[in-house]
């Protein structure tokens, strides 16, 4: 999916998944890293819930394994709860 600012610029204030990936379908560390590769992205942000902290540990362990220089920064959806101004940390 072509992510263009219009379709983004409020996705803050909306909850599930937007890019259409969900727990029921199958995680392929492998994949997203061949992806993140192939798209030359050397940083990961991940916010979520527990799923997410375990796909993260994953994708942490593949790109690891590869030796790709990639960083990883994963924080759990509740922190915006307990940080001020979080909405504006992360660019939004």
């Amino acid at each position: 999916m072509n992510l263009i600012p219009s379709m983004v610029e409020t996705i803050h204030h909306r909850g599930g998944c937007y890019l259409g990936a969900s727990t029921t379908h199958k995680f392929n560390a492998q994949n997203i890293v061949d992806s993140l590769v192939k798209r030359n992205i050397n940083q990961l942000y991940m916010v979520g819930g527990n799923d997410t902290l375990q796909y993260a540990r994953s994708l942490y362990h593949e790109i690891k394994k590869r030796k790709v220089n990639i960083a990883m920064c994963v924080n759990l959806k509740a922190v915006n709860k307990d940080i001020a101004y979080f909405d504006t940390c992360f660019g939004f």
